[in-house]
């Protein structure tokens, strides 16, 4: 494990460059190379899921609209939609990579030509990481901190946008090929602090919660600053909990793939059965 952080902790592998681009269109536990028709169907119905959640809480939004609040126009303030947005464009985006491969496969075999990894992959390796960890801080966070019975009921749409967000990405991350580097906290930590930023903005320019409430959300309201800045470095260091977490996740993933791998390429020694005639030297020895 030292030699794994020694190897994680490192400038170098604050960037996106992997000597083996492939892995981003490839399922971890697919037997042959090149695109899985299965894991291309999978990847398309991720993405279909996801985008119809994040349209179905436009609607959801739109219909609550009073004459006097704007509910659709509060839609992006909530840490929830910027998260679900992050997930919603990765799983897109991974469903196109996937579909760009197999129709290269098709027309030219299975290659990896890439000497480098194409840019477009490193923007899906960054908000795949995004996603996942901000999916698991927003489950957690609304559930220990911001959910109470008596305001909020667990819909369909509830329960997608804060409770199957993180399972649908926890499901991801356990099957996607590529990695997830530790260092990589960074740009989640960066994530939430730039939403910590918009809130302060937020509030100073006036802005309301949803029911014209003084702050988006009860536990962040900056106007109690002395009670709020704890509950901001919290949050910021259930961030960097989720992501190690979910690091510890893809090692013991790999590992296991790893071990099914070298299984599979064990030379495999049948033994002779009782009616089988056997060699004469082995016979005669």
């Amino acid at each position: 494990m030292k030699t794994i952080l020694r190897q994680e902790i490192n400038i170098r592998c604050l960037g996106f460059s992997h000597d083996r681009p492939e892995q981003f269109v490839r399922c971890q536990w697919q037997k042959n190379d090149g695109v899985s028709i299965i894991y291309l169907v999978y990847r398309w119905i991720f993405g279909i899921l996801f985008l119809s959640v994040w349209i179905w809480s436009f609607f959801s939004a739109a219909q609550q609209n009073t004459p006097t609040e704007n509910f659709l126009s509060k839609w992006p303030i909530y840490l929830t939609n910027w998260g679900y947005t992050l997930c919603t464009a990765q799983a897109l985006l991974a469903a196109g990579l996937v579909t760009q491969q197999l129709v290269k496969e098709r027309k030219t075999g299975f290659t990896t030509d890439h000497a480098q990894t194409p840019v477009i992959y490193k923007a899906y390796w960054l908000l795949h990481t995004l996603a996942v960890v901000t999916a698991i801080s927003i489950t957690g966070s609304y559930f220990v901190i911001d959910y109470d019975p008596a305001v909020h009921n667990l819909t369909a749409l509830n329960l997608l946008m804060h409770a199957f967000n993180s399972i649908l990405m926890v499901l991801d991350i356990i099957l996607v090929a590529h990695p997830f580097r530790l260092i990589h906290f960074c740009w989640s930590l960066l994530f939430i602090f730039v939403y910590f930023c918009f809130s302060v903005i937020y509030h100073l320019a006036g802005g309301t919660g949803k029911n014209n409430a003084p702050s988006i959300y009860p536990a962040l309201d900056w106007s109690k600053v002395e009670s709020t800045l704890p509950i901001a470095i919290l949050g910021m260091l259930a961030v960097i909990l989720a992501h190690f977490c979910t690091w510890l996740a893809v090692i013991a993933r790999n590992r296991i793939a790893r071990s099914k791998d070298d299984k599979s390429e064990e030379p495999k020694i049948s033994k002779l059965s009782s009616n089988q005639v056997q060699p004469m030297d082995v016979v005669m020895s």
